[in-house]
Formats: structure tokens, C-alpha cells, sequence
């Protein structure tokens, strides 16, 4: 079994590392301290695809099909 990182893992491996050091940390303890939630930043994860679960279209559209709805 081969567990080493491919390229795109370790290529999003090091753009979340550089993310949460220069858009995270800084806010870090202000953010625990006062319980803000940080929509700006949340904002920057959306852009850079770090936000959301990525399900395969084919489950997306099954689940759609299928969860009642309120």
C-alpha cells in the first residue's frame, strides 16, 4: 500500500498550510477569545476551494432525488 501524497495532495497541502499561517493564524486568538465567526475569511476559503464537501455529481444528483424535503 502506497501512502505517500501525490503531487495534488501535496499541493494542497502546502496551500492550506500557507492559508491558515497568513489568513488564520493572525486572527486566531481574537477569534476564540470573542466567538466572531470570520465571514471575510471564510470568503478567502471559499475562493481557494477549501470550503464545502466535494461529493461525485452522480451522489449529489441521487440525494437530491431521494431526501425528503421539509
Amino acid at each position: 500500500m502506497d501512502l505517500e501524497l501525490t503531487e495534488e495532495q501535496e499541493l494542497l497541502l502546502k496551500s492550506v498550510r500557507e492559508f491558515a499561517e497568513s489568513e488564520v493564524r493572525p486572527l486566531a486568538k481574537e477569534l476564540d477569545e470573542t466567538g466572531r465567526f470570520p465571514r471575510e475569511l471564510f470568503k478567502k476559503a471559499a475562493e481557494l476551494g477549501l470550503t464545502g464537501v466535494p461529493f461525485p455529481e452522480s451522489e449529489v444528483a441521487r440525494a437530491s432525488t431521494t431526501w425528503p424535503t421539509p
